[in-house]
């Protein structure tokens, strides 16, 4: 077994592909996925204290598992405010979106259905439905509403499609009216994962809003680590289905409930940008701005904006000489060929940061 570990790490550097750990603190920060820079908020701070105070919690864990010991009464608090506020009958709270996407598949897929995913769909859903008990995996190019009509088209089982309202290596928006028409005309469900649309995308800076109930919505996942500053993610969905992964999702059944401090940092995330909605302003100005300066490369309307080039590894190393926090997306986190800078844009940027960054990319592109 150490000589095979050996060898995975030898072929990884031979490729250079090995991944390492390095901080990007000291530099500024395009490459976090901090949309709004909450996680370094007094207000934000201030608030989660607040809320401890208020519940009497003065511990840092829950206890055990939500079915054991571990159910307190701020989770039941903060998941109705979350439902509610998302026009949704219920919400589930998980310590992670990845936890909460592995969860919400492995339980649902089941003999008798298939998944068909966006092909640039997040590792966590990729990994989750293959790991299910469905009968198949099948995966429609990235945002093609034809190939996923064909996908619905041929197949023999009942379908759950799965997608991101937000792709994070790429930028982009999925149609989700669009492939909303599409499972309705063919009986399938879908699943969204809203991870990097909270905090600044839809009405309310929080993720897309569908509060239509019959719209074949399965299930919505927000997450929190990125636009929220904090960590976890909830589960949207009606009550049936909450009721569901009670019983049947494992990393929900046999995981420590989520701890006091992070259900207070989550009900602050969304009691900070409901009420102060110039941070999400700010950073779509950004974006606009960012779109009107690149308008000859790579642009998203989201804050993340991909550039597409071999020369990925060498700009990273520019940008950071200059001081710019960037990161190369690179095999395997990527196809061969579509190694990227990836460009994060925050409502704390100055104009100056982001004209110093656009300099240097076009000066090396």
């Amino acid at each position: 077994m150490i000589e095979w570990i050996h060898q995975q790490l030898e072929q990884r550097t031979r490729e250079q592909q090995l991944r390492a750990l390095r901080s990007y603190h000291h530099l500024i920060d395009f490459c976090s996925n901090d949309y709004l820079g909450l996680r370094r908020n007094n207000l934000l701070e201030a608030n989660i204290h607040k809320l401890l105070i208020e519940w009497n919690q003065i511990s840092y864990g829950s206890g055990g598992s939500r079915l054991i010991s571990g159910q307190h009464h701020y989770h039941d608090h903060v998941e109705e405010n979350i439902a509610s506020h998302h026009g949704v009958e219920s919400a589930l709270l998980f310590d992670n979106g990845y936890m909460a996407n592995h969860g919400l598949l492995t339980a649902l897929g089941h003999r008798g259905m298939q998944w068909i995913l966006d092909a640039h769909c997040h590792a966590s859903l990729m990994v989750s439905a293959h790991q299910s008990q469905a009968n198949g995996v099948f995966k429609f190019r990235h945002n093609d509403l034809n190939d996923l009509e064909l996908k619905l088209q041929r197949s023999p089982y009942s379908s759950v499609v799965v997608i991101e309202s937000v792709y994070s290596m790429d930028g982009d928006l999925s149609p989700v009216d669009d492939i909303l028409t599409l499972c309705a005309r063919y009986d399938a469900h879908l699943i969204i994962d809203e991870a990097h649309a909270f905090g600044w995308h839809g009405p309310h800076q929080t993720g897309g809003e569908y509060h239509d109930p019959h719209q074949n919505i399965l299930a919505r996942i927000m997450t929190y680590g990125k636009g929220g500053g904090c960590h976890g993610a909830s589960i949207l969905s009606s009550k049936l289905v909450r009721d569901f992964l009670i019983n049947y999702c494992r990393p929900f059944i046999y995981s420590t409930a989520t701890a006091p401090h992070l259900v207070a940092a989550i009900q602050s995330a969304y009691n900070y940008i409901l009420a102060h909605p110039e941070g999400g302003h700010t950073l779509m100005s950004h974006v606009n701005y960012w779109q009107e300066t690149m308008a000859d490369s790579s642009t998203s309307a989201s804050p993340i904006q991909i550039v597409r080039t071999p020369l990925a590894r060498a700009v990273a190393q520019k940008m950071e000489d200059a001081g710019l926090g960037i990161k190369a997306i690179l095999p395997p986190t990527v196809a061969s060929g579509d190694e990227c800078v990836r460009i994060c844009l925050h409502s704390f940027q100055t104009r100056e940061d982001m004209d110093l960054c656009i300099h240097i990319l076009k000066k090396t592109l």
